[in-house]
């Protein structure tokens, strides 16, 4: 390798590498303004390693949905995955009917073994709540039945057709029962991998033909970005631990230079939401959805804890 081509290798590194730091450096600034604006905040500083962090959590749980749904689909250049039935290989199925089907039943379920996965990453069971018994049956019953649908059995269309029936109604059961059982987080991730996956079939065509973007509707591009950052700013980054690089408020204890102007004590065991060259943003349970902010100038000194029970 002479020096010239060294030279230009190097320097395609850093104009990639620049230019990947900007996008998530970008990302990282809208999913702590959303994760802010959730807590009432409005002072923001621009210039802080937090966002690059954020922009680093938001591009890894973007990859997932978005690897599966290329890999299931076949998009961006990603040989679709395929299946054996009986000794048999097919892509998923003959009919159309059944490619569609068997595609959405294989993205389902992938959405769903990752979720229930995730999920532990998210939340502190000790501190919230354990995970219901309803996840756990609306986590393999929707699985059982979406086999089911895939297997080279059911070549008998009527059956086909009852068991895709079954496969609706058993995801849509599953999604009723864990808003009911209140399974937020894992109800957002299901969320979080669905609208990834649309916006993944979304950009496709314009990215893979440059000559479509003439018949891209702009408006819904502008609504799907804004509806993926919404997504994770208000659910998903909030629950991530802040150890992880994600939002959820660390507990501390504040110590003021005389006593609170809250409740006129030396120290307040709190919830850390954000911090700012101005001072202190935090909630005094984690759950409250209203930061109060305390100038620096007050604060002596800040201790951090371990997580606790809210």
């Amino acid at each position: 390798m002479d020096k010239i081509e060294l030279k230009d290798r190097l320097d395609l590194t850093a104009r990639v590498g620049a230019i990947a730091l900007i996008a998530l450096y970008g990302a990282g600034y809208l999913v702590v303004s959303i994760h802010n604006a959730w807590y009432g905040i409005v002072e923001f500083g621009l210039f802080r390693t937090r966002l690059i962090s954020a922009g680093i959590v938001f591009a890894i749980f973007f990859a997932i949905p978005f690897l599966e749904t290329c890999k299931i689909y076949g998009l961006f250049w990603i040989e679709p995955w395929k299946s054996k039935s009986f000794g048999q290989e097919t892509v998923f199925a003959s009919s159309p009917f059944w490619r569609w089907s068997s595609k959405l039943f294989s993205f389902f379920v992938a959405t769903w073994a990752i979720s229930f996965v995730l999920r532990s990453l998210l939340v502190n069971y000790d501190a919230e709540s354990q995970i219901s018994r309803w996840s756990y049956v609306a986590f393999v019953v929707p699985i059982v039945v979406s086999i089911g649908v895939g297997w080279g059995i059911l070549r008998n269309k009527i059956i086909g057709i009852i068991f895709t029936i079954l496969a609706f109604v058993s995801i849509a059961l599953s999604v009723i029962g864990l808003i009911r059982s209140k399974e937020f987080v894992f109800v957002a991730l299901i969320v979080w991998f669905a609208s990834v996956g649309w916006f993944t079939h979304e950009i496709h065509d314009p990215i893979r033909e440059p000559a479509k973007l003439r018949d891209v509707r702009w408006d819904i591009v502008v609504v799907n970005i804004v509806s993926v950052f919404t997504i994770f700013g208000a659910w998903i980054y909030p629950k991530i631990h802040s150890e992880f690089g994600g939002g959820r408020p660390s507990p501390v204890v504040l110590q003021f230079v005389g006593t609170s102007p809250i409740d006129s004590s030396v120290k307040m065991d709190v919830w850390l939401v954000d911090e700012t060259d101005s001072g202190y943003y935090f909630v005094q349970k984690v759950e409250d959805r209203k930061a109060i902010f305390v100038p620096r100038s007050l604060i002596s000194a800040v201790y951090f804890q371990s997580d606790k029970s809210p």
